[in-house]
């Protein structure tokens, strides 16, 4: 969502500045306090310390991307020195596509927080040139710039990075951030924007901007006057905060002329407003605008052999082939040639609307074994279509009549087929009918809240993949909301009060996280603050499910020969390094991650009557132990 974010720490320095401001003719002739080759660094760490050698390595010319340019993750440091205090811009050379970098100016004074500054940076598009980081207010003396990355891709190929002082441009003497990190609020409840600049020139002013980011309509200007000052100044700025939506903010000059993002940036951030208005009682108001008899119109499309019809005393149905796609799935190409195509077959839909609410109901026969898939197809899909199926007999007493099953989805396009395809050799995919209904915008629940009554829960496992599921807008900047709220109102019209999403798992972490860093979000993604207060709006309670990889845990110990003092030890002394490794509970450090990992989440998300706690996953295929 963001472009470009910097969040600031403010020490001493940046405060109250030492030594004089230069002229502009000093500006302008002043050679960089640090231009060098990323692979000249005088400190690193590395999380996997034999992949040095990538850096290291006489073929690499992808800088910090090593030789292969992938998995390189840890930090490198580079020492230089200010003759003056001022304003400088911070400029790393990359090539690529790149994301998770983070910039830390002086990092152990920003970890002891007494100072230093930190950049969060996924590049402005200057591909293979200087690709500006930031603009950074530094006091005269010695500094490190420490380039960090922890995701599990690694470091992007950054080649240079360069620190030269500022000319005497407003535009280069200027940071924006929202402090305290994230960048979504509930309605009324914004942080404000926090500027710090310097000007050459007395009245030389800046303009604020705060637009819609939908529709593009100003909310907000704000004009800020500046003096000549030996340091920075900062100015607070209220956020437009009295109505739900995203919105960006933009900087300009004092004549309107909005200032490059290169040099200060762009600020999106999300307001939601979180009084509960949920409609409950009554039916859902819906109109029939399809019906199929599937006993009477063929297929619009079929595959793996043809279907055929099929005569109950209950009433008749189409039924598919006996080739299964659970078995095909797992073939290589070459004996798929020789196995039959899986049996499917499929209608059209009519969908007047996209980005609509609407129901499929589907009469299937429930008399025979089955295990089938009913997948709505569209034109424009995310990760995972909307599917359900059904499964028959075996355990499942048969009713020998039609049983009906349902489906609610939000189009994102008016091409739409719905399929039926067998996941299991000989268990048909049936359906005798099939009625699609157009829904009022609001769907209500079923029943209101009961205090002290029972509990009903939805999990979802993959991540962020529900917004293909509750058909997020493409490109919207509030698409990720749109889906969310979709998901609690599909839930609450179920009877549900608990959202129960999987927010830390193999290969993604839905927030930022200083203990999840190998699939952390970064500061300006934070999903679970979104959930959290989309649940609040529709009285919902939330409860994130934790089940993490852990790679952190094998970090500290990837020098130790074998075995791990951290692993799991066997009968026969045996340790397992591989992925999973077996993490033992009982060991301090092992203990402490877990619980801290815990309580993080529980401190930075205690203020939303919303969470009711965390659900505490342990399975041995993918995190164990």
């Amino acid at each position: 969502m963001l472009s470009w974010i910097v969040n600031i720490v403010v020490g001493v320095c940046l405060l109250t500045g030492s030594g004089l401001v230069w002229s502009e003719d000093e500006y302008r002739q002043s050679a960089p306090v640090l231009d060098r080759s990323t692979l000249d660094y005088d400190r690193f760490e590395l999380t996997t310390p034999d992949k040095i050698q990538k850096i290291k390595h006489a073929s690499n010319r992808l800088g910090l991307g090593g030789s292969d340019g992938w998995g390189v993750t840890g930090w490198f440091e580079y020492d230089f020195n200010v003759a003056q205090s001022g304003w400088y811009e911070l400029n790393a050379t990359i090539a690529g596509s790149y994301k998770h970098v983070e910039y830390i100016v002086d990092p152990s004074l920003y970890r002891n927080k007494t100072g230093g500054s930190y950049f969060y940076s996924t590049g402005q598009g200057f591909n293979g040139k200087f690709d500006k980081v930031s603009n950074v207010w530094l006091s005269a003396g010695p500094h490190t710039i420490r380039v960090q990355q922890y995701y599990w891709t690694g470091f992007p190929a950054i080649t240079n990075i360069a620190i030269k002082p500022s000319t005497s441009q407003i535009s280069e003497r200027l940071q924006a951030t929202l402090p305290g990190g994230g960048n979504i609020f509930r309605k009324d409840d914004c942080r404000q924007l926090e500027l710090f600049y310097s000007s050459h020139r007395d009245g030389e002013n800046l303009t604020v901007w705060i637009r819609d980011a939908v529709s593009g309509l100003l909310q907000e200007k704000t004009l800020v006057s500046t003096v000549v000052t030996k340091g920075p100044q900062k100015k607070e700025i209220p956020l437009y905060c009295r109505k739900e939506g995203t919105y960006r903010i933009t900087i300009g000059d004092g004549a309107g002329r909005a200032i490059s993002k290169r040099d200060v940036g762009e600020i999106v951030y999300e307001v939601i407003d979180t009084s509960i208005r949920v409609k409950t009682g009554g039916d859902i108001a819906k109109t029939l605008i399809q019906e199929i008899d599937c006993a009477v119109k063929p297929p619009d499309y079929t595959g793996g052999g043809a279907t055929h019809l099929v005569h109950q005393t209950f009433g008749d149905y189409r039924e598919s082939g006996d080739a299964d796609w659970n078995k095909y799935q797992q073939l290589s190409t070459a004996l798929r040639l020789a196995f039959p195509e899986p049996s499917w077959f499929a209608y059209k839909l009519k969908i007047p609307r996209k980005q609509r609410p609407y129901i499929v109901e589907v009469d299937y026969p429930d008399d025979h074994l089955r295990s089938f898939a009913i997948v709505l197809r569209e034109g424009a899909p995310l990760t995972y279509p909307v599917a359900g199926g059904v499964d028959s007999g075996g355990e499942f007493s048969l009713s020998h009549s039609m049983a009906m099953h349902t489906l609610i989805f939000w189009p994102r396009d008016m091409d739409t087929r719905i399929v039926f395809m067998n996941a299991r050799p000989g268990n048909r995919a049936a359906a005798a009918k099939i009625r699609v209904f157009q829904l009022e915008d609001e769907i209500p629940a079923l029943l209101p809240p009961i205090k002290g009554g029972r509990d009903f829960a939805n999990w979802y496992e993959e991540g962020p993949n529900f917004i293909g599921i509750y058909g997020a807008p493409n490109k919207a900047p509030d698409g990720s909301r749109i889906a969310m709220e979709r998901w609690a109102s599909a839930v609450s019209y179920m009877g549900g009060n608990i959202l129960s999403p999987t927010v830390n798992i193999y290969s993604f972490a839905l927030y930022p996280s200083q203990f999840n860093r190998a699939f952390s979000e970064p500061p300006n993604n934070d999903v679970l603050r979104r959930m959290l207060l989309v649940a609040e709006k529709y009285g919902m309670k939330l409860l994130p499910d934790i089940h993490p990889r852990a790679d952190e845990l094998a970090w500290p110990y990837a020098k130790s020969p074998d075995p791990k003092p951290n692993l799991l030890v066997s009968k026969d002394g045996v340790t397992r390094n591989n992925l999973p490794p077996y993490y033992n509970p009982l060991y301090p450090a092992n203990q402490n991650w877990y619980v801290n990992m815990i309580g993080e989440l529980a401190d930075n998300y205690k203020d939303s009557p919303a969470l009711m706690g965390v659900s505490l996953r342990l399975m041995q295929w993918q995190n164990p132990t």
